[in-house]
């Protein structure tokens, strides 16, 4: 289902640029899942390998689309300590410690962090609005939701995966839960790109109605 919203971001105007980031995020997620698992398998003989690239991808995908997002005064070094924390932790997991498992820290830490810097974004974003009645809910704070719901959705199972990965019963319970998961993300994602794309429907609708009224 994640090459729907990759699919619509096709008809972006240029306006929403950062929107395309989430796009990307999507299509390296499909591109993982699709040729990237099987050539480390292949090549690497280790399905794991495929996703310490993706995480690293991951976590610099979805903090650069939440940087110009968060208004705070403070944000720099948020993000800054943040992405410092991550860098070490990836290294001492996959390079110091030369870890040949599923890498359940970085993977955790990572989505641990972009949890926390998505609910910051909600938190300022609600302070920054001091009228919520006329508050609205626009295509980023939808992309925001469902980054929430993702990884606080699979952050505990991304920590019992390193311990639990040959239990075929985890393993299955693993992908069930993962995938109603993405099902839910994405269809948000899809729901906020649409939103993000109607006024360019209106307003070609409005010009093609004045084209053949004159």
């Amino acid at each position: 289902m994640g090459f729907i919203p990759i699919v619509i971001s096709f008809f972006f105007p240029k306006k929403t640029k950062p929107l395309r980031l989430i796009s990307i995020y999507l299509f390296v997620t499909l591109s993982t899942d699709l040729f990237l698992n099987p050539i480390s398998k292949v090549y690497f003989n280790s399905p794991f390998f495929a996703a310490k690239i993706f995480t690293a991808l991951e976590f610099g995908l979805v903090s650069v689309y939440l940087f110009p997002l968060i208004k705070l005064k403070i944000k720099n070094t948020i993000f800054l300590i943040f992405s410092s924390l991550f860098a070490v932790t990836i290294f001492t997991e996959n390079i110091l410690i030369n870890n040949q498992s599923f890498d359940s820290v970085s993977t955790g830490v990572s989505a641990l962090l972009l949890l926390i810097l998505s609910i910051i974004y909600l938190f300022s974003t609600v302070s920054y609005n001091s009228n919520l009645e006329v508050f609205k809910i626009d295509a980023s704070f939808l992309i925001v939701s469902s980054i929430i719901i993702y990884f606080s959705g699979t952050f505990f199972i991304y920590i019992l995966t390193k311990n639990n990965f040959l239990d075929e019963n985890f393993r299955t319970s693993y992908s069930l839960i993962n995938a109603l998961i993405l099902i839910s993300r994405n269809l948000i994602i899809v729901v906020a790109f649409l939103k993000c794309l109607k006024p360019s429907f209106n307003q070609n609708s409005f010009l093609s109605s004045t084209k053949y009224s004159i």
